[in-house]
């Protein structure tokens, strides 16, 4: 019934986790350069510090307790170890963590981008982007915090014969599923109308909104998982090690990936730099620097004269 499903995890966590790593390092290498670093490049810096973390935490159970093979494959003194649970415990907090602060950090992208323009349309954006932030902040805020302290004592979330109560993960998980989906969709869709109404005008808009578009792949992660959450699929035979292992890896990409289309938005006048650095063109940069050269020459040939 079904073989090793550990090595789908281990393959989708780490491509994910290096474009992710790749992205945000061009991000803010080139953000940094031209001193435009804020707030938002600190939350998606944090939210892949995070990711990082959570990636690792979900990776060793996979590597060293033999996680994604049926339980009757895995070695008992591994299959009772405590340790695997107290990652997953950890895993659940950084992925509320990650997820908060990549979107997060979108959010304020989105209200740097429209602080100033006053017309109709542009004034309702800004309005559902304070309404999506305020959402981002509150929920998974205390998703984080739920997430660490779900039992009672908090010892009993991977020490699982210690004596107390905990919630109920399933319905958790299925709670946090629906907001993920609804907020991915919103930050999606929220600034399209404005941004149209702005591409007539600022022909570099169309650039901006196929970034965003892009964001439909972490969408589409979001909204896989939420389905196999509500299906109970894959069902569960008693063998969770293998059972949750096809949700956890969905989990991996779409954390990695969101935190990748939370950068993109951001992006279009770096990927500009360097195709004009590939293509030898001189950029912006280069064009206001032979500007200002040949201002000055002309400058000094008139003192000449």
């Amino acid at each position: 019934m079904g073989g090793d499903r550990s090595s789908a995890l281990i393959v989708n966590t780490i491509w994910s986790a290096i474009a992710a790593i790749v992205i945000v390092t061009l991000r803010i290498s080139f953000r940094s350069y031209r001193r435009q670093f804020d707030v938002s490049d600190a939350c998606i810096t944090l939210s892949l510090a995070s990711s990082i973390a959570q990636d690792v935490f979900n990776l060793i159970p996979y590597i060293h307790y033999g996680y994604g093979k049926h339980a009757a494959e895995v070695p008992k003194i591994l299959r009772t170890s405590a340790t695997p649970k107290l990652l997953f415990w950890l895993n659940q907090i950084f992925f509320k963590l990650s997820t908060g602060l990549s979107k997060l950090s979108l959010c304020l992208v989105y209200t740097r981008l429209f602080q100033r323009a006053d017309i109709r349309i542009i004034r309702y954006t800004r309005v559902v982007v304070y309404v999506i932030t305020f959402t981002v902040v509150t929920y998974y805020g205390a998703a984080t915090f739920v997430s660490t302290f779900q039992c009672n004592p908090i010892r009993k979330a991977w020490k699982t014969a210690t004596h107390g109560t905990c919630i109920d993960n399933d319905e958790f998980r299925l709670g946090t599923a629906w907001i993920n989906v609804i907020t991915s969709f919103a930050l999606v869709f929220t600034p399209l109308p404005a941004l149209h109404y702005m591409k007539d005008r600022r022909p570099e808009v169309s650039e901006l909104i196929g970034l965003i578009l892009l964001g439909l792949a972490h969408t589409g992660c979001t909204l896989t998982r939420l389905v196999m959450n509500m299906m109970r699929y894959p069902p569960d035979v008693g063998d969770p090690q293998w059972t949750n292992t096809p949700a956890n890896t969905i989990a991996m990409v779409e954390n990695n990936i969101g935190i990748v289309a939370a950068s993109l938005v951001v992006m279009r006048p770096c990927f500009r730099f360097i195709s004009n650095k590939l293509h030898g063109r001189p950029g912006q940069e280069g064009l206001d620097n032979r500007r200002r050269r040949q201002k000055y020459k002309w400058q000094a040939e008139r003192r000449i004269e």
